[in-house]
């Protein structure tokens, strides 16, 4: 699955650096942005420790098409979900500040804070552990 998404951001990377190099004067929609969200960007930067979450993808919008190239599907959507696939309220505060780690576009770690904090299942623990091991830190060094 993080394969998938990895290809994919870098390849939407390259085709927009081509369209922008073409200067043609076809309109073309620009590819859907994506990242890694909430336990699995949490993992992916180090500072995961909640496990049996199934991994969530930010996509800037959802797309049939993006969806296939990610080798997720919407058929049989009826059973347990391997992959939650959200589109954020705030797609530039997503998008703007993820970061590729490794290849891989992941939620910046205060995105995956505000995340978890909200989410039902070990997501206030998860806060709370980003917030003592990265923010509280970042916060005290100011003073």
């Amino acid at each position: 699955m993080f394969a998938s998404v990895a290809k994919y951001a870098a390849e939407s990377k390259a085709d927009s650096a081509l369209r922008s190099k073409a200067r043609s004067v076809r309109v073309t929609k620009a590819p859907a942005r994506c990242c890694i969200g909430v336990f699995a960007a949490a993992d992916a930067l180090g500072v995961g420790f909640v496990r049996g979450v199934p991994p969530h993808v930010y996509l800037e919008r959802l797309d049939l098409d993006v969806l296939q190239k990610l080798g997720l599907s919407v058929k049989d959507a009826d059973r347990r979900a391997e992959v939650f696939v959200r589109v954020p309220s705030n797609k530039e505060a997503v998008f703007r500040a993820a970061v590729i780690h490794e290849g891989l576009p992941v939620s910046d770690v205060l995105q995956v804070w505000l995340d978890a904090s909200a989410h039902a299942a070990r997501g206030r623990e998860q806060a709370d552990e980003i917030w003592r091991r990265v923010l509280k830190p970042l916060f005290l060094k100011q003073r």
